[in-house]
């Protein structure tokens, strides 16, 4: 089983915007989005120096109207892969920390449109 990184947060937002942030937050990591639908991303991130590229697994489950938790799974691409260097952790990191970064955008204009 190739190495395999997960994790849980929240955020303050609809299970909607959840997903269209979560897709941009993917996008600016550098990963191809391949499927998206029903509360869930796939996406794929190419070879670089220290990976043979990685698939990641999102998944926005609504709690509330105005909030929602993301669960995040990043595993190595090729199954023969033992160690990944830290990077399914990386991946994990950086997506959670776009997340939240793209939410405070939404909350801020929010906030200016009041």
């Amino acid at each position: 089983m190739p190495p395999t990184r997960q994790s849980t947060f929240e955020v303050k937002v609809s299970d909607k915007i959840a997903v269209s942030l979560s897709s941009m937050a993917l996008s600016m990591m550098n990963a191809t989005v391949d499927n998206q639908g029903a509360g869930t991303i796939l996406a794929k991130k190419s070879f670089s120096f220290l990976s043979n590229g990685e698939f990641i697994e999102v998944h926005i489950i609504p709690i509330r109207p105005d909030q929602s938790k993301i669960s995040i799974m990043s595993k190595s691409a090729w199954v023969t892969t033992l160690i990944d260097w830290g990077v399914n952790a990386k991946n994990i990191e950086r997506f959670e920390q776009l997340v939240r970064q793209l939410t405070n955008l939404v909350k801020l204009l929010e906030k200016q449109k009041t």
